[in-house]
């Protein structure tokens, strides 16, 4: 979109760091579909999913706990950026890594493989610390939306401030956002399940706070780019 080549091919490179977490995500995914059907590791494979989710999601009670005691064990620290990796089922990961790889493409025509990553483990720790917080239950938090929606924030920010270079309504820019929200409270009071939302806006806050920092060659560069379109 913002690339002045137009003679530039319009299936943009995926970036090192969007395919490493992609494969990275859908290898764990594999391995619980086969270790469910019994093809790998045995009956006890059956059971790997829920067996990850204890030991790598993002548990209230555990966060809690370390909050009342001010101890920090490592098995609790490292829980902040273990959990988008592991997913609920198939389906929750598909999409998950999707629109992470979708979202984050898009902002790679703007943010460098280094920003995405920072915005990945930013968002993924400022998540899961807003869903601790904010959130009493006793479902684990897990999947790769905290994170993509932080990618989610890097898009919008770029679409706000290319509306506001071409005088068009900077607010349709959360348009996505917007969006993605409802459906998300609509598909929790229809069908109940794990509310995310604190942890997926906290994401996506990080993502746009962090946008103009993370910029290469800041606000001037991008200015640039844009007249060059």
């Amino acid at each position: 979109m913002l690339d002045p080549d137009h003679n530039a091919s319009p299936l943009n490179p995926l970036p090192p760091v969007l395919i490493a977490l992609a494969i990275v995500m859908g290898l764990i995914e594999i391995a619980f579909q086969l270790g469910t059907r019994g093809l790998i590791g045995g009956p006890q494979a059956i059971g790997w999913r829920l067996e990850a989710a204890q030991n790598f999601g993002f548990v209230d009670a555990l966060w809690q706990q370390a909050l009342a005691t001010q101890t920090w064990p490592v098995d609790t620290i490292q829980r902040l950026i273990t959990y988008p990796f592991v997913h609920q089922n198939a389906t929750h990961a598909i999409f998950g890594i999707a629109l992470l790889v979708a979202i984050g493409n898009f902002s790679a025509k703007v943010f460098s493989g280094t920003a995405l990553m920072v915005v990945f483990m930013a968002s993924s720790v400022i998540g899961a610390i807003a869903h601790g917080v904010i959130m009493n239950t006793q479902w684990a938090l897990l999947g790769a939306y905290p994170p993509l929606y932080g990618f989610l924030g890097l898009m919008t920010w770029t679409l706000w401030i290319i509306a506001r270079r071409e005088g068009t309504n900077p607010w349709l820019a959360f348009r996505l956002v917007g969006i993605l929200v409802a459906l998300q409270v609509f598909f929790y009071f229809a069908f109940g399940g794990a509310n995310t939302l604190a942890s997926e806006v906290a994401g996506f806050l990080t993502g746009f706070t962090l946008a103009p920092i993370l910029i290469p060659g800041g606000l001037s560069t991008l200015r640039t780019k844009l007249r060059e379109r």
